[in-house]
């Protein structure tokens, strides 16, 4: 099928700590695995569990600012941290554990670090930094990518007409920001994203892994607050679930990688058929007065 311009590249996202809140971008360096600096840093309970924002939702008070030589960390009431992108050698690498009972490995920053993280999250933990080669990759029958502490795949795409056509359907908006998007198009059709299994983006193409599969609950909490509730995934759950989940977005393969520019025109070089999804429930927002 010939090439077709589907849409333009709105928003970049990073999150150079998981579950921290991200750093929108105008251009950014896309790699083979992933946004550069995108979720290099996780932070680790005593155990080497990943510490999330289901196990401590103060993590939404944790900024970031990306400089030239490291990463500087901040939050309301404390003095900043900052860490440099590159580990010293000598840091023995550690074995931890992300969601799924997944085994990752990682270098501990420094004690400053931990303290620093343990204060704001009043709680103690552990600064965890991805290592230089890679233990974990994405499905090789996709594009095998090199992955950093991302869940599955290097990146995150949603359309905004998506999420417009989700708030037409709650009592309360949500933003953007629910769903933790690497990548923010918008000119398509809600969820018509389903069907593309090759994109080009400037001079980058990616592959069309599989729909996102929202079972962790993150999408239900304020990125600003921390507070949880049942929305938006309670209605989600009416006209978007299969049976591996909710589906909303797309886990994206990098096939090339390349530069990448807010503004930029996506083609789709590739459809397919979508994935099976229940029949619509219209939604449950009430339309009495």
């Amino acid at each position: 099928m010939g090439t077709e311009n589907r849409g333009t590249l709105n928003e970049i996202w990073i999150y150079p700590l998981k579950s921290g809140r991200g750093i929108r971008k105008e251009r950014w360096e896309l790699a083979n695995h992933g946004l550069l600096l995108d979720r290099c840093w996780m932070l680790a309970d005593p155990t080497g569990r990943a510490m999330t924002q289901l196990t401590n939702p103060r993590l939404t008070s944790i900024q970031t600012r990306a400089g030239a030589t490291g990463i500087e960390f901040f939050a309301d009431g404390f003095d900043s941290i900052q860490v440099p992108v590159h580990p010293p050698a000598e840091q023995p690498l550690s074995e931890m554990w992300m969601e799924g009972a997944e085994s990752v490995r990682g270098s501990r920053i420094s004690t400053d670090a931990d303290k620093w993280f343990s204060a704001v999250l009043r709680s103690p933990c552990h600064l965890i930094q991805t290592p230089a080669s890679p233990s974990r990759w994405t499905d090789q029958q996709v594009n095998g990518n090199p992955l950093s502490y991302q869940n599955a795949y290097p990146i995150h795409l949603v359309s905004q007409s998506s999420l417009e056509d989700l708030n037409t359907r709650l009592a309360s908006p949500v933003s953007m920001n629910r769903f933790r998007p690497n990548l923010v198009i918008t000119g398509t059709l809600p969820h018509e994203d389903d069907q593309w299994k090759r994109i080009q983006i400037g001079q980058a193409i990616l592959r069309i892994g599989r729909p996102c599969d929202h079972r962790c609950g993150v999408p239900n909490i304020d990125q600003k607050t921390g507070a949880r509730d049942v929305e938006p995934l309670r209605t989600l759950n009416t006209y978007r679930r299969s049976r591996q989940g909710i589906y909303f977005g797309q886990n994206v393969a990098i096939e090339k990688p390349a530069p990448l520019h807010t503004g930029a025109p996506i083609k789709v070089l590739e459809f397919g058929p979508a994935p099976e999804i229940q029949s619509e429930a219209r939604s449950t927002r009430t339309t009495e007065q």
